[in-house]
């Protein structure tokens, strides 16, 4: 017997197989690892095949093997849920970190004598351990979504500085700012460019005003008119990739690991 079992709650669209083998319940170990760590299935395959001998010894007891059906299926490592939630304690990734966390705060809350664990039991007790088990994985990547979330709706809007050419203006370059690169170079290109302008490089960044200033500042003995400087493309290129993406990418590390905190730009 085998069935699916959707993880939508971790991961969209997520299925972990399940089957019944002497009356034990198994999932894929494949499958798990994918959910938890959200990755494919080549990678998730290569996660397993490189989890330590001693923590795949601790969890030997709860490993057996299946072949799922359907075309092109061969036998596969499967592991109970008890030995599922050991070895999701190894496993990378932000999910499970969060699931990690999730067992810390029931040990804390049990040694602290947590008496409202008395009825999450009861209520355990009645679903099933296989449905408890479900009920808790997924509950664990609750948590991590929320996080997800409230992350993605803190980080500041991207917007590019961008360098661009034109043979109507034989060896300069322009540097510029804009949410939509394309946009503004086709707009420039209809409404006032005598030839077209081409784009040569554009970097990202969390403040345009502030990111184009220094591209201006920096090249200033450069400035021939407005955003017009005498430059080779090999320059402009090397200084959005080196400074401007780079802080970018510094930011971005630093708004990501909390250490910047929520970053609003003007």
């Amino acid at each position: 017997m085998s069935c699916v079992i959707p993880f939508s709650e971790l991961v969209p669209n997520a299925n972990v197989r399940f089957t019944k083998i002497d009356g034990q319940y198994y999932m894929s170990i494949r499958d798990l690892i994918m959910v938890f760590c959200e990755t494919d299935n080549k990678y998730a395959a290569q996660i397993w095949s490189r989890v330590p001998e001693n923590h795949k010894n601790e969890v030997q007891d709860f490993i057996s093997d299946w072949k799922f059906p359907g075309p092109g299926q061969k036998n596969q490592d499967v592991i109970t849920l008890q030995g599922a939630m050991k070895l999701v304690m190894w496993l990378p990734g932000d999910t499970t970190k969060d699931f990690r966390s999730s067992m810390v705060n029931i040990i804390t809350r049990y040694l602290t004598g947590d008496h409202s664990l008395i009825q999450e039991i009861t209520d355990n007790e009645s679903m099933g351990g296989h449905n408890s088990y479900l009920k808790f994985i997924n509950a664990a990547g609750q948590e991590v979504k929320r996080k997800h979330t409230e992350m993605m709706e803190e980080i500041p809007a991207t917007s590019y500085i961008y360098a661009t050419h034109s043979p109507a203006f034989p060896g300069l370059v322009k540097i510029g700012r804009s949410k939509n690169v394309k946009a503004r170079i086709s707009s420039g290109n209809t409404f006032t460019a005598p030839a077209p302008h081409v784009l040569i490089a554009m970097a990202p960044t969390f403040d345009a005003m502030r990111d184009e200033k220094e591209a201006h500042d920096h090249f200033s003995n450069a400035r021939r008119e407005g955003e017009f400087f005498e430059l080779s493309h090999k320059e402009a290129k090397k200084y959005l990739s080196s400074v401007i993406k780079a802080l970018h990418d510094q930011e971005l590390e630093e708004f990501s690991s909390g250490e910047k905190g929520s970053l609003v730009f003007v």
